[in-house]
């Protein structure tokens, strides 16, 4: 399966940044995923399982934690990287 399985905790929400590698290829997940950002509401799942995102939470966005906002607002950087650094147009 995978080369290496590494977890890094954020600290200040607890949640956790996975790195999985197949051969030379690297893919970085969060384990959670925003579904919808088109409205107040938004959904984020915080639980992967048998290839979907199960344990769906729904928040008011004024409800979400500076905390998380933050880890949000980090994931999405670091995706945007990611994709740069692979030469992916978004």
């Amino acid at each position: 399966m995978a080369d290496t399985v590494r977890r890094i905790v954020l600290d200040k929400a607890g949640l956790e940044l996975q790195i999985i590698g197949f051969g030379n290829k690297t893919t970085t997940k969060l384990n959670f995923v925003i579904h919808d950002t088109s409205s107040d509401i938004v959904a984020i799942a915080d639980k992967f399982s048998q290839y979907e995102w199960v344990k769906k939470e729904r928040y008011d966005t004024l409800r979400i934690r500076n905390e998380m906002k933050e880890v949000v607002r980090r994931g999405f950087e670091l995706h945007r990287f990611e994709l740069y650094r692979l030469g992916v147009e978004m």
